[in-house]
This record gives structure tokens, C-alpha cells and sequence, in this order.
């Protein structure tokens, strides 16, 4: 049988899917939480909302891709200054780490050692 590596491992491949799913994993981990859900309106979505109290939140986004383009971020962007928060987004590649606008960018590895 014959794997296709695109479907596996390309921008939209069962790998990200993965990635998504050891976010939440972590995610349910985490003391102090209230809550996660997630985020949809009309054509936008937010893959995960941290309720982390009345009125606070944090939205976090896994973008598993070696390019994470900043069209793909408005709805967090536009959630976290509705919110008065800022956003997390959880990358594939170690050179994303830090501040862009209003939300902070995270390798998948870097984020899943602080729940261990």
C-alpha cells in the first residue's frame, strides 16, 4: 500500500490535524481553566477558546505549516482586541517565536514541554 505524503505531512495534511489534537490534549492539562471551546462565525473560525475566568479568555490558533500567511490570523486578531486579550498561535517551524500584532507565536514542541 501506497502512502501519499502529501495528505500526510503537506499544509493541509492529517499531520496538522494531529498537531490540533495535542494542543487540546495540553490544553485539557491546564490548571486554573474554566473551559475550551472553540470559536465559529460565519465563515471564520478559532480553534481553540481558553476560558479562563468570567471574561477572560485566550484564543489560540495550531497552524502546523512552514508559512503561517497573516490573512489566516485576522479572526484571532479581531477576537483578541474584542476581547481586550491577546492570541496564541501555535506553529510548525522553531524560527516563529514571539510578538506579531496583537498575539504570540509559539512552536508546537516549545508549547507542549510547559504542560510536562
Amino acid at each position: 500500500m501506497r502512502v501519499d505524503e502529501e495528505a500526510v505531512t503537506g499544509e493541509n495534511g492529517i499531520i496538522g490535524l494531529y498537531a490540533e489534537n495535542l494542543v487540546f490534549n495540553a490544553l485539557d492539562k491546564w490548571r486554573g481553566k474554566i473551559d475550551v471551546t472553540y470559536y465559529r462565525e460565519k465563515d471564520s473560525e478559532i480553534d481553540f477558546i481558553m476560558h479562563l475566568a468570567a471574561g477572560k479568555y485566550l484564543p489560540i490558533e495550531v497552524k502546523y505549516r512552514n508559512k503561517v500567511p497573516t490573512g489566516e490570523l485576522k479572526t484571532i486578531g479581531h477576537f483578541s482586541k474584542k476581547k481586550g486579550t491577546f492570541g496564541l498561535v501555535i506553529t510548525k517551524l522553531w524560527k516563529d517565536v514571539g510578538w506579531v500584532e496583537n498575539f504570540f507565536m509559539i512552536p508546537l514542541p516549545q508549547f507542549l514541554v510547559l504542560f510536562d
